[in-house]
């Protein structure tokens, strides 16, 4: 079974001797606990809702970057994403005026800082790091409940990876799995594309689970990552299970 609880291994966040540690609460809190429970230090991070973004107010050039006709929960969304990536910055002790966006939509982070931003249901995730101790970082979010279909297995997941989600011995098991491979696939895509401006397909990319770290050993085909890392890679991408979330990172050095 994968675990629904906060670890504290990984590349993104430092090791912990304890171990595992129980998650607390539900929804954003349990979110907000686990992070500050495993963040590195210098590394920041913030999470956000449509409903706990407090006063923030977005920068014009943040506001600029919506259109006029942007439906009202795809501007709570990013609102929500701005007040993480904000308060993520903070942690660093960097206070930003404005997080716009870049050609491709990712989020333009002030000079000397990488980071990422994700969102899902309402809900906001960024991580932040300074670029002398990371290329690129990577994050991604997925609920736990929504209902998904095993189909999409033949999509998302190599050979391999899917034997790994069908060999679950339970229904609900095997969609978690799933959904933590695409969350760890997303969070991929996003790390290598503020580096090398390119895509990456799903394929491209092959994740072997690692119970004791919890997350993912990986690297990509051949000749598609385009960073001048090995085939191989290497690079590990971490997970983090609540009762109601997935959420995965990936910091690339």
């Amino acid at each position: 079974m994968l675990d629904r609880v906060f670890f504290r291994q990984g590349s993104l966040f430092r090791g912990n001797d304890g171990g595992l540690a129980e998650a607390m609460g539900d929804g954003v809190s349990e979110l907000e606990q686990g992070l500050e429970a495993v963040a590195s230090p210098g590394f920041g991070w913030g999470v956000r809702s449509g409903e706990n973004c407090g006063s923030f107010v977005l920068h014009p050039l943040e506001a600029a970057c919506l259109s006029g006709r942007a439906h009202p929960r795809r501007r709570t969304e990013f609102l929500a994403g701005r007040a993480a990536a904000h308060e993520a910055l903070e942690r660093m002790g960097i206070r930003a005026d404005a997080v716009v966006k870049g050609d491709m939509g990712e989020p333009v982070w002030p000079p000397g800082v990488a980071g990422s931003i994700t969102h899902k249901a309402g809900v906001a995730v960024a991580v932040t790091a300074p670029l002398q101790r990371c290329a690129s970082l990577g994050v991604d979010l997925e609920t736990v409940g929504e209902p998904v279909t095993l189909d999409i297995a033949k999509r998302v997941c190599g050979k391999e990876e899917r034997r790994w989600v069908l060999d679950a011995p339970e229904e609900e098991e095997r969609i978690l799995r799933l959904k933590t491979i695409f969350s760890a696939k997303e969070s991929v895509f996003k790390a290598f594309c503020s580096l090398t401006r390119k895509g990456l397909g799903f394929k491209d990319i092959k994740l072997r689970w690692c119970a004791e770290k919890h997350g993912f050993h990986g690297k990509t085909a051949r000749g598609k990552a385009g960073t001048g890392m090995a085939p191989e890679g290497p690079f590990f991408v971490s997970c983090l299970i609540t009762r109601r979330f997935v959420v995965t990172f990936l910091r690339l050095p």
